[in-house]
């Protein structure tokens, strides 16, 4: 019976996050960069949302997020992988305990993308930020 109990006010918590991530893209709608850092940040709260106060703890969490990355990319000479860049975050953000998984995955092309957490690794250019 244990597994039937509904958590809501994680849920709830987990939902305000997303609308602050939500009003804070909406600024930055054509900045591919933002988008990436939202995405990541709503996958995260979606499937952990217990972290969700580490978002709503803070202001403007998408430029917060992206000035780490940037700090980060120039730190290693203009070119970081997600998984490092987005490690660097969550611990920028106080979340200690989880880790950053971006696996490798074949499908059919044409399958549409089920999530960020499996993208192919890429990495992000300092050029990409400036």
């Amino acid at each position: 019976m244990g597994n039937d109990v509904i958590d809501i006010t994680g849920q709830r918590n987990a939902q305000l996050a997303i609308d602050q991530l939500n009003k804070e893209q909406e600024k930055h709608l054509k900045d591919a960069n933002y988008c990436r850092i939202h995405e990541f940040l709503i996958d995260m709260v979606t499937t952990n949302p217990e972290l969700a106060e580490k978002i709503t703890a803070k202001k403007d969490v998408l430029q917060f997020s992206l000035g780490v990355i940037k700090d980060e990319a120039k730190k290693n000479g203009g070119g970081i992988p997600d998984n490092v860049a987005f490690e660097k975050v969550i611990k920028r953000l106080g979340i200690e305990g989880y880790e950053v998984v971006m696996k490798p995955e074949v499908r059919k092309v044409g399958t549409p993308d089920e999530s960020a957490a499996k993208r192919k690794r890429t990495y992000l250019d300092l050029d990409d930020f400036l």
